[in-house]
């Protein structure tokens, strides 16, 4: 027997007083609900495909702009001074953050900072490193990635705190990351303690991170991270020796606590790290894997490969790193393509870009979509150094292009919106 609150059951009388003074059967009140529902899900389904269409020109309008920013850049590079390329790099970057940190602050605009975020994230650095190159020229590059990945580690894990956003928890990470590498160049340390050290401290980190079960979306990525510095430091003490078991306990402990705390990219990351272990024989190691490069044939076939099996592994919510899977089989795929085509028909190729956005948008996939827009940015700058260079008038018209298609897209939107309303 159904129990009814008290406000459902003075909603229900009410119901069935309309139901009398109407001469309606409940079956009436039934299939009326039933017509309601499904005019509901179409409305939903038609706004969900125009708001895909929308962001599809949004994305593609982008790229064209960024790509023409580029060439444009590399165009007049060497014809202009180090203050402009100090503006033109680190004052995208720098103002990049601010408009992202602007963004954060006003939850009508939370969805455009993380796209800001992430152009800060590639322009500071890169403007960083062109200041310290015209103002501060010299042959230390470690001690310049050290003067450049402190500062900005520090700034994105202060901005972390502030809005805990995680993938500015990853960028913090990643400059870290730079951070140590650089110190260690620099100090000329130990390269298999200092792996061994930050992957042990990045690997504690990421099970903290998995145990508290706080910013889960990042841990497949750390743990790739984390377990490929940790086993590159064990293996440099331990491989090829009588203490090479040492690795395979650790790769055993690893595995049992995946499957404690059900983490399953450390549990898959585990299993390839126990076959390649038995792969290289006994103290063998992994110093038997042979790496193979593909052809262009076979990185189109093995790409679509990857893709089709991120969406089966996202369907089966066997693994999550599907996003890898993702990610790299639209690269391959794409790349692939690229490579194949002919010189004149190498523009066909930045269209099946566009049609990967496009099937991204369909697949619901941020990694499809990275994959695809850094794609097409890299095909248009690719063919534009090989047929366009140093002319001015290709970047420009990349620019007009990339401003026609967002117009194009917010035209759509707003015509839509009054379609929608005149109906």
């Amino acid at each position: 027997m159904t129990v009814f609150s008290a406000a459902q059951k003075d909603g229900l009388e009410q119901i069935l007083r309309l139901m009398d003074a109407h001469n309606l059967s409940g079956a009436d009140v039934k299939k009326a609900a039933a017509e309601h529902k499904k005019a509901q899900k179409s409305e939903g389904k038609e706004s969900s495909k125009g708001e895909m269409i929308l962001r599809l020109f949004l994305y593609m309008g982008g790229a064209l702009i960024f790509a023409g920013l580029s060439v444009f850049i590399e165009t007049i590079w060497e014809d202009i001074g180090s203050l402009s390329r100090v503006i033109i790099t680190l004052g995208t970057g720098f103002t990049a953050y601010i408009c992202g940190v602007v963004f954060a602050l006003d939850k009508r605009f939370e969805k455009a900072a993380t796209p800001a975020f992430i152009l800060a994230f590639i322009m500071q650095p890169t403007g960083l490193f062109v200041l310290l190159d015209e103002y501060f020229p010299g042959d230390n590059a470690a001690l310049g990635g050290m003067v450049v990945f402190a500062p900005l580690a520090l700034q994105q894990f202060l901005t972390f705190i502030k809005f805990r956003y995680s993938s500015l928890l990853l960028y913090s990470l990643l400059y870290l990351l730079g951070f140590a590498f650089s110190f260690v160049e620099y100090f000329d340390l130990n390269r298999g303690a200092a792996s061994l050290v930050l992957g042990t401290f990045l690997l504690l980190t990421t099970i903290n991170m998995q145990i508290k079960e706080k910013f889960k979306d990042l841990t497949p990525l750390f743990f790739v991270i984390a377990t490929v510095l940790f086993f590159s430091g064990v293996y440099y003490f331990v491989g090829r020796t009588v203490f090479d078991s040492i690795a395979l306990s650790l790769i055993l402990s690893l595995l049992g606590f995946a499957a404690i705390k059900e983490s399953k990219t450390l549990y898959v990351l585990s299993m390839l790290y126990m076959t390649a272990y038995f792969c290289g024989g006994p103290g063998g190691g992994w110093g038997g894997f042979d790496w193979h490069f593909y052809n262009q044939v076979a990185a189109v076939f093995t790409g679509t490969s990857l893709v089709l099996a991120g969406q089966w592994l996202r369907r089966s919510n066997y693994i999550s790193l599907h996003p890898l899977w993702m990610f790299l089989g639209t690269g391959f795929a794409l790349g692939g393509l690229y490579s194949l085509f002919p010189a004149a028909l190498q523009p066909v190729a930045i269209a099946f870009a566009g049609v990967a956005i496009y099937g991204a948008l369909l697949l619901k996939s941020r990694a499809v979509l990275a994959a695809a827009v850094l794609s097409m940015i890299g095909f248009i700058i690719a063919y534009s150094a090989e047929h366009f260079a140093n002319t001015i008038a290709w970047p420009v018209l990349l620019i007009f292009f990339g401003i026609l298609v967002l117009a194009s897209g917010f035209a759509f939107a707003r015509l839509a919106g009054r379609i929608k309303a005149s109906a």
